[in-house]
């Protein structure tokens, strides 16, 4: 454009800014839920803990056995006739292995006992 003294004017606007809107919300790939738990390994009722436990070792292929009992024998690990132990694993040497649970009771009395007792030889 020119005006009535021959120089040129140019205008400039400046250009318009989008709105800056919430950033957009992550996509989550997979939602995965918790594991399920049955309450059971071979056979036998288990708490959450033990289940676990059972779990990790199925993934690992090792070799074990729940809720095993320990024949008595007189003088051998500090124990008072027959025990039982939540696992004994074998991966070469057999480990008997008590899970640490302060949420699963035993219903019986006798069982509360002999439960006091096998922590005592800890």
């Amino acid at each position: 454009m020119r005006n009535a003294k021959g120089l040129s004017s140019l205008k400039l606007t400046p250009k318009r800014r989008q709105g800056t809107g919430r950033p957009p919300t992550p996509k989550v790939d997979k939602v995965s839920g918790a594991p399920i738990y049955t309450g059971y390994v071979q056979g036998k009722k288990a708490s959450t803990p033990e289940e676990m436990l059972a779990r990790i070792l199925d993934k690992y292929n090792k070799e074990y056995a729940f809720r095993y009992k320990i024949p008595a024998v007189v003088g051998v690990y500090g124990l008072r006739g027959e025990k039982e132990v939540d696992f004994v694993i074998s991966d070469g040497v057999i480990k008997p292995v008590q899970i640490g649970d302060m949420t699963f009771v035993h219903q019986s009395p006798k069982q509360k006992e002999e439960d006091a007792e096998s922590d005592s030889c800890k």
